[in-house]
Protein backbone atom coordinates (compact mmCIF):
# COMPACT_ATOMS: atom_id res chain seq x y z
CA UNK A 1 0.00 0.00 0.00
CA UNK A 2 2.89 2.44 1.01
CA UNK A 3 4.92 1.85 -2.12
CA UNK A 4 1.87 2.57 -4.21
CA UNK A 5 1.44 5.36 -2.74
CA UNK A 6 4.76 6.75 -2.91
CA UNK A 7 4.94 5.16 -6.80
CA UNK A 8 1.64 7.85 -7.25
CA UNK A 9 3.15 10.42 -5.69
CA UNK A 10 6.42 10.08 -8.18
CA UNK A 11 4.45 9.34 -10.95
CA UNK A 12 1.91 12.32 -10.91
CA UNK A 13 5.44 15.04 -10.27
CA UNK A 14 6.86 13.38 -13.15
CA UNK A 15 3.67 13.78 -15.22
CA UNK A 16 3.43 18.06 -13.84
CA UNK A 17 7.38 18.17 -14.80
CA UNK A 18 6.65 16.80 -18.05
CA UNK A 19 3.41 19.32 -19.16
CA UNK A 20 6.06 22.04 -17.90
CA UNK A 21 8.49 21.11 -20.70
CA UNK A 22 5.81 20.48 -23.60
CA UNK A 23 5.23 24.22 -24.88
CA UNK A 24 5.26 23.54 -28.57
CA UNK A 25 2.02 22.97 -30.88
CA UNK A 26 1.70 19.69 -32.74
CA UNK A 27 1.90 19.33 -36.33
CA UNK A 28 -1.26 18.70 -37.87
CA UNK A 29 -0.36 17.42 -41.42
CA UNK A 30 0.71 13.62 -41.59
CA UNK A 31 3.31 12.94 -44.89
CA UNK A 32 2.33 9.38 -44.68
CA UNK A 33 -1.30 7.88 -46.35
CA UNK A 34 -1.41 5.34 -43.28
CA UNK A 35 -0.87 6.84 -39.68
CA UNK A 36 0.58 4.62 -36.80
CA UNK A 37 -1.63 4.36 -33.77
CA UNK A 38 -0.91 3.83 -29.80
CA UNK A 39 -4.35 3.23 -28.28
CA UNK A 40 -4.20 2.74 -25.15
CA UNK A 41 -7.11 1.53 -22.84
CA UNK A 42 -8.31 0.51 -19.46
CA UNK A 43 -9.57 -2.52 -17.31
CA UNK A 44 -13.04 -2.16 -19.07
CA UNK A 45 -12.51 -1.49 -22.37
CA UNK A 46 -13.01 -5.15 -24.28
CA UNK A 47 -13.78 -5.77 -27.92
CA UNK A 48 -11.03 -6.16 -30.81
CA UNK A 49 -10.33 -2.17 -30.33
CA UNK A 50 -8.07 -2.68 -33.05
CA UNK A 51 -10.35 -4.75 -35.77
CA UNK A 52 -13.10 -1.40 -35.62
CA UNK A 53 -10.75 1.30 -35.58
CA UNK A 54 -8.68 -0.36 -38.49
CA UNK A 55 -12.43 -0.45 -40.30
CA UNK A 56 -13.47 3.30 -39.54
CA UNK A 57 -10.25 4.47 -39.68
CA UNK A 58 -8.75 2.61 -42.53
CA UNK A 59 -5.51 1.97 -41.23
CA UNK A 60 -4.20 -1.13 -41.90
CA UNK A 61 -3.29 -3.41 -38.51
CA UNK A 62 0.55 -3.36 -38.30
CA UNK A 63 0.07 0.45 -38.17
CA UNK A 64 -1.72 -0.06 -34.57
CA UNK A 65 -0.23 -1.00 -31.33
CA UNK A 66 -2.38 -1.21 -28.07
CA UNK A 67 -1.47 -1.13 -24.54
CA UNK A 68 -4.16 -1.94 -22.00
CA UNK A 69 -4.34 -1.25 -18.45
CA UNK A 70 -5.18 -4.19 -15.75
CA UNK A 71 -5.21 -3.80 -12.34
CA UNK A 72 -3.91 -7.07 -11.21
CA UNK A 73 -2.16 -9.45 -13.79
CA UNK A 74 -2.14 -13.18 -12.24
CA UNK A 75 1.26 -14.87 -13.13
CA UNK A 76 1.44 -16.66 -16.39
CA UNK A 77 -1.59 -14.97 -18.05
CA UNK A 78 0.10 -11.79 -18.58
CA UNK A 79 -0.91 -10.96 -22.10
CA UNK A 80 1.79 -9.07 -24.50
CA UNK A 81 -0.44 -6.00 -24.64
CA UNK A 82 -1.33 -5.63 -21.02
CA UNK A 83 0.40 -3.83 -18.06
CA UNK A 84 -0.27 -2.89 -14.54
CA UNK A 85 0.96 -0.85 -11.82
CA UNK A 86 3.41 -3.17 -10.65
CA UNK A 87 5.08 -2.18 -14.38
CA UNK A 88 6.03 0.84 -13.04
CA UNK A 89 8.86 0.97 -10.34
CA UNK A 90 9.14 3.40 -6.83
CA UNK A 91 9.89 6.53 -9.05
CA UNK A 92 7.66 6.19 -11.60
CA UNK A 93 10.28 4.43 -13.78
CA UNK A 94 9.35 2.27 -16.38
CA UNK A 95 10.24 -1.30 -15.59
CA UNK A 96 9.21 -3.06 -18.97
CA UNK A 97 11.80 -2.86 -21.87
CA UNK A 98 8.17 -3.14 -23.97
CA UNK A 99 6.28 -0.56 -22.52
CA UNK A 100 8.77 1.94 -22.81
CA UNK A 101 9.78 1.01 -26.26
CA UNK A 102 6.21 1.14 -27.72
CA UNK A 103 5.23 4.58 -25.63
CA UNK A 104 8.99 6.20 -26.53
CA UNK A 105 8.24 5.00 -30.60
CA UNK A 106 7.54 7.71 -32.94
CA UNK A 107 3.72 7.41 -33.39
CA UNK A 108 1.21 9.69 -35.15
CA UNK A 109 -1.52 9.08 -33.11
CA UNK A 110 -2.20 8.51 -29.41
CA UNK A 111 -5.92 7.47 -28.65
CA UNK A 112 -6.75 7.26 -24.72
CA UNK A 113 -9.90 5.39 -24.17
CA UNK A 114 -9.95 5.10 -20.54
CA UNK A 115 -10.52 8.07 -17.85
CA UNK A 116 -8.75 8.93 -14.78
CA UNK A 117 -6.07 6.32 -14.95
CA UNK A 118 -2.80 7.95 -13.76
CA UNK A 119 -0.55 5.16 -15.37
CA UNK A 120 -2.32 5.75 -18.93
CA UNK A 121 -2.10 9.31 -18.27
CA UNK A 122 1.68 9.43 -17.23
CA UNK A 123 2.46 7.02 -20.51
CA UNK A 124 0.33 9.55 -22.41
CA UNK A 125 2.62 12.47 -21.02
CA UNK A 126 6.10 10.79 -22.32
CA UNK A 127 4.63 9.66 -25.61
CA UNK A 128 6.59 10.62 -28.42
CA UNK A 129 3.08 10.62 -30.51
CA UNK A 130 2.44 13.74 -32.60
CA UNK A 131 -1.25 14.01 -32.05
CA UNK A 132 -3.27 12.89 -28.67
CA UNK A 133 -6.83 12.17 -28.22
CA UNK A 134 -8.61 11.45 -25.39
CA UNK A 135 -12.53 11.58 -23.61
CA UNK A 136 -12.84 15.45 -22.25
CA UNK A 137 -12.95 13.95 -18.65
CA UNK A 138 -8.82 13.43 -18.93
CA UNK A 139 -6.67 16.28 -18.27
CA UNK A 140 -6.67 18.34 -20.89
CA UNK A 141 -3.37 19.63 -20.83
CA UNK A 142 -1.68 16.01 -21.65
CA UNK A 143 -4.10 15.95 -24.91
CA UNK A 144 -4.38 18.36 -28.18
CA UNK A 145 -7.55 16.89 -28.89
CA UNK A 146 -10.44 16.32 -26.45
CA UNK A 147 -14.12 14.61 -27.47
CA UNK A 148 -16.54 15.25 -24.94
CA UNK A 149 -19.01 11.93 -24.85
CA UNK A 150 -21.32 11.99 -21.76
CA UNK A 151 -20.11 8.48 -20.85
CA UNK A 152 -17.46 6.68 -22.22
CA UNK A 153 -18.91 4.99 -25.12
CA UNK A 154 -16.39 3.47 -28.04
CA UNK A 155 -18.19 3.98 -31.12
CA UNK A 156 -19.45 7.37 -30.54
CA UNK A 157 -15.82 8.47 -29.39
CA UNK A 158 -14.70 6.48 -32.65
CA UNK A 159 -17.10 8.65 -34.84
CA UNK A 160 -16.57 11.94 -33.36
CA UNK A 161 -12.51 11.01 -33.82
CA UNK A 162 -13.16 10.51 -37.76
CA UNK A 163 -15.15 13.65 -37.98
CA UNK A 164 -12.20 15.81 -36.83
CA UNK A 165 -9.12 14.00 -38.08
CA UNK A 166 -10.74 14.51 -41.47
CA UNK A 167 -11.16 17.97 -40.53
CA UNK A 168 -8.09 18.47 -39.62
CA UNK A 169 -6.46 16.59 -42.78
CA UNK A 170 -5.18 13.98 -41.26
Amino acid sequence: MLLQAVRKIFIKKKIENKLLDNGQFPEVYFKEKFPSVLILVGEEESGNLKGILANELNIPLPNIELLKFCKKIKKGQREESQFSGDDFGWFGKIKSKKIEKLVKKESDVLLNYAIGNLYIDYLASISNAKFKVAYSNNDKRLYDLMINVKEPNTAIFNSELKKYLNILNK
